[in-house]
């Protein structure tokens, strides 16, 4: 096992003292991300089984689907770390003598499922991991959480400030004002920098990768809460000389271009006028072009085109013509952001072939893309063309200035334009996430490992 820290060992007594006192209180730990908590964790429940081996104690961990689970854990009894020959372990449960940890997702909580009601009778400490996920509701099914003598301990970072971790950390933080007994626990980044092997180049890649000021970083690193609601983007950020290139209208020898669709039915100029007499408007989309710098750290958007047709095959016929034909495209990324259309799918598959990609449009995805813009936007791995006077160009840059951030208490970002929404911005996020999924950005896979640790 790993030699806990100084702030690892003061959560650790903290913690167990509770447990071993059946004092039942509840602490808030945040921690920056890859901080030593799942460590922390593991050799709390470890300890705790091991002094229980003969009178049993029950422990329960829950946490978002898909997270770790009860690997580290098993590692260390794996390691001769426990009494030997005397541990198990089955889908949800690790068992070491009478004692034994369960594992439940925090979906698993919302539902009230009967098997998370027996996963504890009571149990002797609850951990709950992404704390800031958790809803008021999914913390409330906790089993045991009403008993006086269970312990719980909530690990998780800041998101809006709105959570109900947030809430539970400023009731910890009155009651110690009270009694002087420490429930909240706050490790930056720098503090764990301090003392883990290697931590400070995962932080400071990590922040080069994603900026500063990117959301993930100010949350998950430096643990500072975000306004709910706020532009974007800064002020003309991607106007800036350092973001800008010449437009160009063909491909250039040498260059790796992607592109992005995103399809609607009339840009937002025809609104106002006559309804035409078949009842109906021509389909419209807004085709992204974006030139791959040749380091593969970011790209550049070098044209739009704004392209209207009569009918779906007339428009995947265009489609194509100008990701395939005028720029060769090595990725195309597309979004239907008014309905799913099989026709007009079945004609761009027939005229695009493998190059064709449809994004997700599901609310995480679309977090997902936003976020992921951000990062470009902060680092200066993203260019615009210089302004030029288009219809293309102006929508953009209405679009680019007037973009709002909602930041949600399941931690998704959404993104609203109040004053129309053409497809432009949704195509700069379509495009980087075609060059990334299209393996042009090394570092891709080095940051998503730091922030997975």
């Amino acid at each position: 096992m790993l030699q806990l820290t100084s702030y690892q060992t003061a959560i650790a007594h903290a913690i167990v003292n509770s447990v071993l006192h059946e004092s039942g209180r509840t602490f808030t730990v945040e921690a920056a991300t890859g901080s030593g908590m799942r460590e922390l964790s593991s050799q709390i429940k470890l300890l705790l089984m091991s002094l229980h081996v003969n009178g049993g104690v029950s422990l329960l961990k829950a946490a978002p689907e898909g997270a770790a689970g009860p690997r580290r854990l098993v590692g260390h009894l794996r390691g001769g770390s426990g009494p030997p020959h005397l541990w198990h372990a089955q889908p949800g449960v690790v068992r070491l003598g009478l004692a034994e940890t369960r594992f439940v997702g925090i979906s698993t909580l919302a539902m009230g499922s009967p098997d998370t009601a027996r996963a504890a009778s009571p149990p002797g400490l609850i951990e709950v991991a992404e704390a800031q996920l958790l809803s008021r509701k999914e913390y409330e099914r906790l089993p045991g959480l009403r008993e006086d003598r269970v312990t719980t301990v909530l690990y998780g970072t800041p998101w809006n400030g709105h959570t109900w971790f947030e809430e539970l950390k400023q009731r910890n933080r009155e009651l110690e004002a009270g009694d002087g007994i420490q429930r909240h626990f706050r490790v930056t980044w720098e503090q764990a920098a301090a003392e883990l092997p290697g931590y400070r180049a995962q932080a400071e890649r990590v922040r080069a990768a994603l900026g500063e000021a990117h959301p993930t970083f100010q949350t998950r690193y430096a643990l500072r809460p975000l306004a709910p609601y706020g532009p974007l983007l800064e002020p003309g950020q991607l106007s800036q000389p350092a973001h800008q290139i010449a437009r160009r209208h063909a491909a250039s020898p040498g260059n790796v271009t992607v592109a992005s669709v995103v399809i609607t039915r009339r840009p937002q100029h025809l609104r106002d006028a006559a309804t035409p007499p078949s009842g109906d408007w021509p389909v419209t989309a807004v085709v992204t072009l974006a030139s791959v710098r040749p380091d593969g750290e970011g790209l550049d958007v070098v044209d739009h085109r704004w392209i209207q047709a009569s009918d779906s095959q007339a428009l995947a016929g265009r489609i194509a013509k100008v990701t395939g034909e005028a720029w060769q495209c090595a990725a195309v990324h597309i979004e239907d952001t008014v309905a799913d259309d099989e026709v007009l799918r079945g004609h761009l598959a027939r005229a695009m072939g493998d190059d064709l990609r449809w994004a997700s449009s599901s609310t995480r995805a679309y977090s997902a893309r936003a976020l992921e813009l951000l990062s470009h936007a902060h680092t200066a791995r993203l260019g615009v063309y210089a302004a030029d006077a288009s219809p293309e160009h102006r929508a953009l840059a209405r679009e680019l200035d007037a973009a709002q951030a909602t930041y949600r208490t399941d931690a998704t970002l959404s993104v609203g334009l109040p004053h129309g929404d053409e497809g432009f911005l949704r195509g700069l996020m379509l495009i980087v996430e075609a060059a990334n999924e299209a393996d042009l950005r090394p570092a891709k896979a080095e940051v998503i490992t730091a922030l997975a640790s």
